[in-house]
């Protein structure tokens, strides 16, 4: 994702955090480097945040299961209710929106395009894919609901339920009675738009392959695709990431 690994530097600005990405190497070895969309991987809160939540994911807070669901600061478990647009209107236009700008620097043949600063990086981050869960008819179409299938959950009360599975389901609003959130159709649905969510990356990441194609430089190009999580997609009766599981840590 452009940076290095989490323990350098810890989150603290200017330190090699900050200062040894990719993008920084390559500069040095007189690469043009072009960087857009999510640098959230850098310092800064999220970076703080995220290893708070990494340290403290399992602490014995205080629960109150029956009457509130838990403590509970990651969303409903989905970071919203899941939606659709009508037709082809993308939710994700952010992410459209710099693509076009990037891969018209790509398509560009005058001396600041990325024909005339070869060797270059160019790199995307990109909210896609990730919760909220939301697409748009035309990329749902594409999924076989039929086809897919949707974890069980035992109850919240369960003796065989592992403390620390309970205490990540219920941080992360999934432990909550008055949502409905252990149905086959809630389930289905999360998990639907999620891979509808993946079809759209795959059309974003098409653009830039046919744009370096058309201009003759697919020979001279390394594609690098990757991602810093998963998604538990209701199994484990859990969304979003921040759990030791296949689900979580595996690039969508």
């Amino acid at each position: 994702n452009g940076a290095w690994n989490n323990y350098e530097g810890f989150g603290l600005e200017g330190s090699a955090f900050d200062r040894e990405k990719i993008s920084d190497r390559l500069a040095r070895e007189n690469y043009t480097t072009y960087i857009s969309g999510k640098t959230d991987w850098v310092s800064g809160d999220h970076s703080l945040t995220t290893m708070l939540d990494s340290f403290g994911i399992y602490a014995r807070w205080p629960y109150n299961i029956p009457k509130e669901g838990g403590f509970h600061i990651w969303g409903d478990c989905g970071d919203g209710p899941v939606r659709v647009n009508k037709g082809n209107q993308s939710a994700h236009m952010n992410d459209w929106t710099t693509l076009d700008q990037a891969v018209a620097w790509v398509r560009d043949t005058s001396r600041d395009g990325a024909v005339a600063k070869q060797p270059f990086f160019l790199y995307q981050g990109m909210n896609i894919v990730h919760p909220p869960y939301v697409t748009d008819e035309g990329h749902l179409a594409r999924i076989p609901r039929e086809k897919v299938t949707a974890p069980a959950w035992p109850a919240f009360d369960d003796p065989k339920i592992h403390p620390c599975d309970l205490q990540a389901s219920m941080k992360k609003g999934c432990a909550r009675h008055d949502l409905s959130l252990n149905t086959t159709d809630h389930k289905v649905s999360v998990r639907t738009v999620y891979y509808a969510m993946i079809a759209e990356f795959d059309d974003m990441v098409g653009e830039y392959m046919r744009a370096v194609d058309d201009m003759g430089l697919t020979d001279r190009t390394i594609f690098i695709v990757s991602s810093d999580h998963g998604d538990m997609q209701m199994e484990h009766m859990q969304y979003y990431k921040m759990v030791a599981y296949e689900a979580s840590t595996h690039v969508p």
